[in-house]
């Protein structure tokens, strides 16, 4: 089972799809561009090229972070077999930190901090104690301890002293979630240090605040994760009132940003525990948000509750004429714009048009008793870009041509995993 501390990062989903559920009453104003900000007047070759550089500078920052050292300090620990490592969720935490930089997948480092997977794990005090590595028999061994969690180990298999220092402090909270029928304990504050030869390569804190919904289940209401991965900083911080959700990611290398998300929701009056939550637009009424990579921020909002109101009211009716209504909806209630950040342009912004193409299948004929071509026509909504000069453009096609330097490296970048 797995418990988002916040469910935040998944609004982003949320502005552009939505399922069939209403909840809110009264309709809320879609953004509008922002006033201040004109179009940029670059061409639309030139759109590309600024924005394919924009991503060949994302993935030159973030293909550094294999390099880091916290990945073979962890990777070590893990071949020396700790069991509190795998039985305990901070432990189940650091292997997955290690696997995510060693990968360069970002949005693991962010599930490895914001989502507890309790089952079948045990709490950290049941382990209290200081570790050492014994170099000549092979083994650990444990000094007994009921404040402390150390390791002490070598940090590489040619290492001939424990150099290697992994350190937690824990507090648990009051609150408590259920797995499979049993009750595990959540924390109200966390640090994690992992230091070679006392240079500390990775350091996790953690506070988190709950509203108790029962005898063995809580909500997250507040958290404030900070994860230093050597040069690479990750920070998650969210607050959740059950009226209103805020939310920021952001990804920083020698603490310049790298990427950053900005997140508020409203909430509706009933706020279901997170396991039953089947997605987020079941308690979000509209949403609002600002992504930025390095140069380029794209910034949105959505009203849910028309557009879901919309998807069931024209769900029965003939597929172009519904898929018509929806079109005219989400372009009404929905707005998306991408800017440049450093000259506070805007480079497009999204409007939805509807498609249609056709496809062709044999069916049987029972009045000429043959197997015969049939023809059939299905519509979807596509989303364009619109450019200053009001041209349109779909996205397959924006990004079908002039990209060549970028899907290299992006390929090369994405084989790594």
């Amino acid at each position: 089972m797995k418990k988002n501390i916040l469910f935040a990062a998944l609004l982003c989903g949320v502005l552009l799809s939505c399922k069939k559920k209403s909840f809110t009453e009264e309709p809320i104003p879609p953004t509008l561009p922002p006033t201040e900000l004109g179009y940029s007047k670059l061409t639309t070759e030139q759109n590309k090229q600024a924005l394919e550089q924009n991503g060949l500078d994302f993935i030159k920052k973030i293909n550094t972070l294999p390099d880091e050292k916290f990945i073979t300090l962890i990777e070590r620990l893990g071949d020396l077999d700790l069991e509190a490592l795998s039985n305990t969720i901070i432990g189940r935490e650091l292997e997955t930190i290690a696997f995510a930089g060693k990968n360069k997948q970002v949005e693991k480092l962010f599930s490895a901090v914001t989502t507890n997977n309790v089952a079948k794990t045990h709490n950290l005090s049941e382990y209290y104690g200081i570790y050492n590595w014994d170099l000549q028999k092979k083994e650990w061994t444990k000094t007994p301890s009921t404040s402390k969690f150390e390791v002490h180990y070598p940090s590489t298999a040619t290492s001939n002293t424990n150099d290697a220092l992994l350190t937690v402090s824990y507090t648990a909270s009051k609150a408590t979630i259920s797995a499979d029928g049993e009750a595990y304990e959540l924390p109200a504050a966390t640090n994690v240090s992992l230091s070679v030869s006392g240079k500390e390569e990775l350091k996790l804190t953690g506070l988190y605040e709950y509203k108790i919904n029962g005898t063995a289940d809580a909500t997250p209401t507040k958290a404030d994760i900070r994860l230093n991965l050597g040069s690479f900083q990750l920070v998650v911080t969210a607050e959740n009132d059950t009226k209103v959700l805020t939310s920021r990611v952001t990804l920083a290398k020698d603490s310049k940003e790298l990427l950053n998300l900005v997140s508020t929701a409203n909430l509706n009056g009933s706020y279901p525990n997170l396991e039953d939550l089947e997605t987020p637009a079941e308690v979000i009424k509209d949403a609002n948000m600002t992504f930025d990579v390095m140069n380029i921020r794209l910034t949105g909002q959505a009203n849910i509750k028309i557009i879901q109101d919309d998807y069931d009211a024209n769900d029965m009716l003939p597929e172009k004429e519904s898929r018509e209504k929806q079109v005219a909806t989400m372009n009404k209630n929905s707005s998306l714009f991408a800017v440049y950040k450093d000259k506070n342009e805007i480079f497009a912004k999204n409007e939805f048009v509807m498609v249609s193409d056709t496809y062709t299948y044999t069916d049987y004929n029972p009045a000429t008793g043959k197997w015969e071509p049939v023809t059939r026509t299905y519509y979807d909504l596509e989303p364009r870009l619109v450019f200053n000069d009001e041209s349109k453009m779909s996205l397959k096609t924006f990004f079908g041509k002039g990209f060549t330097k970028f899907i290299d490296e992006f390929e090369i970048f994405t084989k790594k995993f």
